[in-house]
């Protein structure tokens, strides 16, 4: 995925890519004014991606995520299956197409990304959007 990025980023100077274990990799705290995830925060402990996020944003810092969760009631599958006609429809207009990055289901449910988001990021704006997927956003208190 890094050499697709580098690709894509045409040499860019003050982009720089790294290949690492976000959770261990040493980051400077409050060294970054955003930080973001994409469909990435299922496939680690996601309070302690949470936490170190929020770790390495400097104050007034901003946070976004998009992520995965589980269904776990009848409430959960009624409001995905909306994103069924949308999938079909994005899936005929641009095929199907293989990502490239490893593909990894989400362990934790709808309800356990927002209490951990609740208790980890007070303040927050918790979304939930079609094709299966939340988005959280965060702007650390000055």
């Amino acid at each position: 995925m890094i050499e697709v990025a580098q690709a894509r980023g045409n040499g860019t100077p003050a982009v720089s890519f790294v290949q690492g274990d976000f959770l261990s990799y040493p980051l400077a705290d409050a060294s970054f004014d955003f930080a973001c995830a994409n469909t990435a925060l299922h496939h680690m402990n996601f309070a302690a991606a949470l936490t170190k996020m929020t770790r390495i944003l400097r104050p007034g810092g901003r946070l976004a995520v998009v992520g995965l969760a589980n269904n776990a009631s009848p409430a959960d599958l009624m409001i995905d299956a909306v994103g069924i006609p949308a999938n079909y429809w994005y899936k005929w207009t641009r095929g199907e197409g293989n990502p490239g990055a490893p593909i990894m289901g989400p362990d934790m449910t709808w309800s356990q990304v927002r209490k951990t988001a609740t208790r980890l990021l007070p303040g927050h704006r918790y979304r939930r959007h079609l094709l299966w997927r939340y988005s959280l956003t965060w702007t650390k208190p000055a």
